[in-house]
């Protein structure tokens, strides 16, 4: 969660989020999208093929 919360903040630093701000750039709309849609599936399916890989213990 934290890796992911540095990049969430890398993806809004590349979009020129401003914080507070009334009128943001044309590009963040993209950022925005990676970031809270492609990002988090991301790690999900990281983490279900980390499980998948996990060994089972019968």
């Amino acid at each position: 969660m934290g890796l992911t919360g540095f990049v969430l903040a890398q993806f809004l630093s590349q979009g020129h989020y401003v914080e507070g701000g009334t009128t943001q750039s044309p590009d963040l709309s993209f950022w925005i999208t990676a970031g809270f849609v492609w990002l988090p599936l991301g790690a999900v399916c990281l983490q279900v093929f980390c499980l998948l890989a996990w060994p089972d213990k019968k």
